[in-house]
């Protein structure tokens, strides 16, 4: 139980009026973004979207005049997560060269887009009614923005296939290649696809950041060093890299910020 003020000083007497201490309010961290949104403003916004769309649904009436007067991205998912419907907001931000209707959001959504998509549909459809979150990515274009996300469940409205009511707010976008959160967001990102090569990729690459040569590895290996070569350069690529010596400053940076331990 959080302890209550008594309205007394500890002497027992009453405050006066004139010591009576101005309460301050939170200043915002400046390592953390601001929101350009409030948060129920937001929540007003997804409350009106979702009753206007349901309704709609239930009388059997298309969709795209309501989405395609929001200024926020609207998009309608069915249950196997296919996107059904999208209005001119999302196809800007997230496909503006893509036909994304009847497709899953893995064949055109960026990687760091994909994983908190699918994650955030699976709770809609174990179950979850509606959620709103936060999360950093990047869009078609990969400009790294903060992202205001509601989802909702579309189960039983209507008689049509939709399972999902999906709205993105974009909240903040990140231009500053100096900034800390963009900086953090990067390593965030660079460590997931790092985790997702080969484990063999893995270890060459760590290798190679301990100082090894692709000679060295290979012997090791028992293989030819154009073997090694051509792994490091597939590392490379997945890593959007130019250079061996990007990816050992790389592997530096996260060791430094505790995402890993490559001894190096």
């Amino acid at each position: 139980m959080l302890n209550q003020p008594s309205g007394n000083d500890p002497s027992g007497n009453a405050p006066n009026g004139n010591d009576a201490v101005t309460p301050t309010s939170p200043q915002p961290d400046p390592k953390f973004p601001t929101s350009s949104s409030s948060l129920v403003d937001f929540v007003q916004t997804t409350e009106r979207i979702s009753t206007t769309i349901a309704a709609a649904l239930e009388r059997g009436e298309p969709l795209e005049p309501i989405i395609d007067r929001e200024n926020d991205s609207i998009y309608l998912k069915s249950a196997d997560q296919r996107l059904l419907c999208s209005n001119q907001v999302y196809r800007r931000i997230f496909t503006p060269d893509e036909l994304p209707v009847g497709r899953f959001g893995s064949s055109f959504l960026h990687k760091t887009i994909i994983p908190i998509s699918e994650i955030s549909d699976k709770l809609i459809l174990e179950g979850c009614m509606d959620a709103i979150f936060d999360h950093y990515g990047r869009d078609s274009e990969g400009q790294l923005s903060l992202f205001r996300t509601a989802k909702k469940s579309l189960i039983g409205v209507g008689q049509g296939s939709f399972a999902i009511l999906g709205i993105t707010r974009v909240e903040k976008t990140l231009v500053d290649a100096n900034n800390e959160i963009a900086k953090g967001a990067f390593l965030a990102e660079q460590w997931r696809r790092f985790n997702e090569l080969p484990e063999l990729d893995r270890q060459i690459a760590i290798s190679l950041a301990r100082g090894m040569s692709a000679m060295e590895i290979a012997q090791e290996r028992e293989v030819s060093k154009r073997t090694i070569e051509n792994h490091r350069n597939s590392i490379l690529s997945e890593l959007d890299l130019g250079s061996p010596l990007e990816m050992i400053k790389l592997l530096v940076r996260l060791q430094e910020k505790g995402f890993g331990d490559f001894g190096v």
